[in-house]
């Protein structure tokens, strides 16, 4: 898919099947993580730690806040 804002060069979208597999899991991890309430840098720490439980730093995210989900998790 192409667009063009004005004043800028076209830029390509890069395609689902761009990414790997394992490029995939990790920013689908961090969405449902920045959705639970976490700034985006500790989202991407938690979510490239795939022994954290997802289900679990999410449940622990909206429950206890960024600064103690932080320290619970990692």
């Amino acid at each position: 898919m192409m667009f063009k804002r004005p004043d800028e060069p076209q830029q390509q979208i890069p395609d689902l099947e761009d990414f790997s597999p394992d490029d995939r899991v990790y920013g689908w991890r961090t969405r449902v993580l920045v959705f639970a309430g976490a700034p985006l840098h500790l989202a991407e720490k938690i979510a490239h730690d795939r022994s954290i439980d997802l289900h679990r730093a999410e449940r622990v995210m909206k429950a206890a806040g960024p600064e103690l989900a932080e320290r619970i998790l990692l």
